[in-house]
Parts: structure tokens; sequence; C-alpha cells
């Protein structure tokens, strides 16, 4: 039936756990919930009687965790060598 005890072994292995995959998948597929939904249920009519001129004095703008104004990223060298030497396809 089979070569060596080994053989009987993987197959075993095998059987078992093909047996035993169906019963950890849905476990795996309950981790993966979708993102919430956000979304604003009020009118725009609503949002603008709350915001009224007064209100819109008094207001102070919310420190957002950005300071300062962009910066450019650094530029990257040029490549240096024959091409294709640093492997990868090529098109």
């Amino acid at each position: 039936m089979y070569r060596s005890a080994a053989d009987a072994w993987r197959v075993g292995c095998f059987l078992i756990a093909s047996a035993l995959l169906p019963a950890v998948l849905p476990e795996v597929a309950a981790g993966q919930t979708a993102p919430p939904k956000i979304s604003n249920d009020e009118p725009p009519a609503a949002i603008t009687k709350y915001w009224t001129p007064e209100r819109m004095k008094k207001a102070t703008p919310r420190d957002m965790g950005i300071s300062g104004a962009a910066k450019q990223p650094k530029r990257t060298p040029p490549a240096t060598g024959a091409p294709g030497a640093a492997g990868g396809e090529s098109k």
C-alpha cells in the first residue's frame, strides 16, 4: 500500500489536516470584519442652523497636529552601474 512508514505518516497527517481545516476557517474569517461605516445623519439645514454667526465668531480653530510648511522629500541619488545590475524583470 505505502512504500514506507514515512509515506503513511504523511498521508495520515494530510487527511487529519483536511478534516480539521473546515473547523478552523470560520474562526479565521470571523476575525476579518468590515470597517465601520461613518456617516452624518443630520440634514444640511440642521448644521447651518447650529453654526450661527455668533458661534462662528467664538469658534477657535482646532489643532490638527500639523505644524510648519510641507517639506519636500530628499532627492534619491541617480542609479549607478550597468542596466539590469540590480536584478528584477525588464520590460
